[in-house]
């Protein structure tokens, strides 16, 4: 796996914007950083899809080979994890 040189900071700015704006609200605190002559991917996802997604953007938007995505998948910090689908809602009948 090549490595190149080491990116700007606007550049993994923009990176992490086009992450951001692919995972369309579900990741939080996404962020790369430039290591051992590659890339490491940071944040929380909602789901190991969006975690997944983040790290095929990152493969097909940069040169610079991914060493770690270090993504934690949280879940929905808006929804309880108790939270039915029926929840608050009248029972069917």
């Amino acid at each position: 796996m090549s490595t190149g040189p080491e990116p700007t900071p606007a550049q993994l700015e923009g990176l992490e914007v086009c992450v951001q704006s692919q995972l369309a609200g579900r990741g939080r605190n996404v962020r790369l950083l430039f290591q051992e002559g590659g890339l490491v991917l940071q944040g929380q996802t909602t789901t190991y899809y969006a975690k997944q997604l983040a790290q095929h953007i990152v493969l097909n938007s940069s040169p610079l080979p991914l060493i770690r995505n270090e993504i934690e998948v949280v879940g929905d910090a808006r929804r309880p994890p108790d939270a039915g689908p029926n929840q608050g809602n009248a029972p069917p009948g």
